[in-house]
């Protein structure tokens, strides 16, 4: 089975299968960008001087891999009763430029019942380009 970002369903532990997908994506812009640099306080040139990430070699600034990791959250928030995020682990892959959209596929891996945990894999990707990927360890509060 596999939920795409339309879908407004909420999933208890107990209804989750191993190999059920979830995908959430955004459009990162520019404004994005800035916010985040506001909220995070990085302020890294590669991430907010075009100029700075050009003597690089990229075309553009550098989405940051920890605003695209918001989706990561998206995805518990939105499809998960009363989940939390417990454990994340990243490669970041590929860069993403403003303007650029990214869509998470976080797959379920391991349901562990006794723990009230389900280990996701993540992918992410712009277009067919994986940008990312790792595991996501979710834990469910609620027993009931």
């Amino acid at each position: 089975m596999s939920v795409q970002p339309s879908d407004s369903r909420v999933f208890r532990l107990e209804e989750l299968e191993p190999n059920q997908s979830f995908t959430v994506s955004q459009l990162y812009s520019d404004a994005e960008m800035d916010e985040f640099e506001r909220l995070s306080g990085d302020h890294s040139p590669l991430h907010v001087d075009a100029a700075a990430t050009q003597a690089y070699g990229y075309p553009d600034r550098l989405v940051y891999g920890f605003l695209f990791l918001t989706l990561l959250s998206r995805m518990v928030g939105t499809h998960l009763y009363h989940a939390v995020c417990a454990s994340v682990a990243v490669d970041f892959v590929n860069p993403v430029y403003p303007g650029e959209t990214v869509e998470l596929v976080a797959t379920v891996d391991r349901i562990q019942s006794s723990l009230r945990s389900v280990v996701f894999k993540v992918r992410f990707q712009r277009g067919a380009d994986v940008v990312g990927r790792g595991k996501l360890t979710t834990v469910f509060l609620d027993a009931r």
